[in-house]
């Protein structure tokens, strides 16, 4: 998700390619998905809290973030996440050549 950051272009680009994928291999949904919410949480209609017995750092880490990293960029992947997401919903099979 690196690769898009808040480039919208890219993350367009990223998505023909994906959903093309998809089309093919009908069983790449599950894996997109799956690796939506790994690297973006607010891929899924979920949100974790904090319970009571989590260190700062597990709770950090349930929401995405990577160990020592600066708001900004955590932002930024989450944009790129969130972008590239956006983008695979909006694509349509039928403008693809495929």
């Amino acid at each position: 998700m690196a690769e898009v950051g808040a480039n919208m272009q890219k993350a367009f680009a990223l998505a023909n390619v994906i959903v093309a994928l998809i089309k093919r291999y009908p069983r790449f949904l599950d894996h997109f998905n799956a690796r939506m919410a790994k690297k973006c949480p607010f891929t899924l209609p979920y949100l974790p809290r904090r319970s009571s017995f989590q260190t700062d750092a597990a709770h950090l880490k349930s929401l995405g973030y990577k160990t020592d990293e600066q708001e900004e960029h955590y932002q930024e992947r989450m944009i790129g996440c969130i972008g590239l997401y956006a983008a695979v919903m909006q694509t349509q099979c039928s403008n693809l050549h495929l």
